[in-house]
């Protein structure tokens, strides 16, 4: 068995939609997910989205035995404050900034560190007033 990565590639219809540039790729990755995932994938949702099919010998794919999406997101891998003020402050200047940048509705990452013993005073209360999440991730070296 031959293993080919393929990217998946959208365009315009003409009326303001965008349709996947090869519908027979985009069937193997929706069916895949549809199979190997709980929640529905919307790709259009992410800016790469790489398809690791099974291939024939013309190198066609024949189906997906994988699929990798890539967002970019901000990522604040330093936040400290001692004062609930400069925290409140902070995160607004940072909310704005994002605004402006067109990721209104996006999500950012913030780093707390779980083990550290000089961790934000009222982390737990500003973590609970700004709505902060669990982020589900693992961070890994680019080679």
């Amino acid at each position: 068995m031959k293993v080919q990565v393929f990217q998946l590639f959208f365009k315009s219809d003409g009326a303001g939609a965008l349709i996947p540039t090869d519908g027979e790729l985009y069937a193997l990755a929706v069916k895949y997910a549809a199979e190997n995932m709980s929640t529905k994938v919307d790709y259009l949702d992410y800016k790469n989205t790489w398809v690791a099919c099974e291939v024939d010998g013309d190198g066609t794919p024949t189906r997906a035995l994988g699929i990798l999406c890539m967002q970019l997101r901000p990522d604040f891998p330093i936040c400290r404050f001692t004062d609930n003020a400069a925290v409140a402050k902070l995160v607004q200047r940072a909310n704005d900034y994002l605004h402006d940048n067109g990721a209104r509705g996006q999500f950012a990452l913030i780093h707390i560190a779980q083990d550290d013993p000089q961790r934000c005073p009222n982390y737990l209360e500003w973590m609970k007033a700004f709505e902060l999440e669990p982020a589900e991730r693992w961070a890994i070296r680019v080679r």
